[in-house]
């Protein structure tokens, strides 16, 4: 098995356990349910956490 399948059945096996337990236990679906809501009004925190790593990696490249 290639390496790139290895990695999508697992990717494919994680997202199926996590329904499955969605689905089983009702506290995790609202535990994913909340926090979707958190980051539908941070999702511009995110944004700019983002790309002040992503300058502290530029700055860092040009500083060598």
């Amino acid at each position: 098995m290639k390496p790139v399948t290895r990695t999508n059945l697992r990717q494919m096996c994680l997202v199926v356990i996590l329904v499955l337990v969605c689905l089983f236990f009702r506290r995790v679906f609202y535990f994913f349910d909340l926090v979707a809501i958190e980051v539908r009004y941070f999702w511009w925190l995110f944004l700019i956490l983002a790309v002040g790593l992503w300058l502290l990696t530029m700055i860092g490249r040009l500083g060598k």
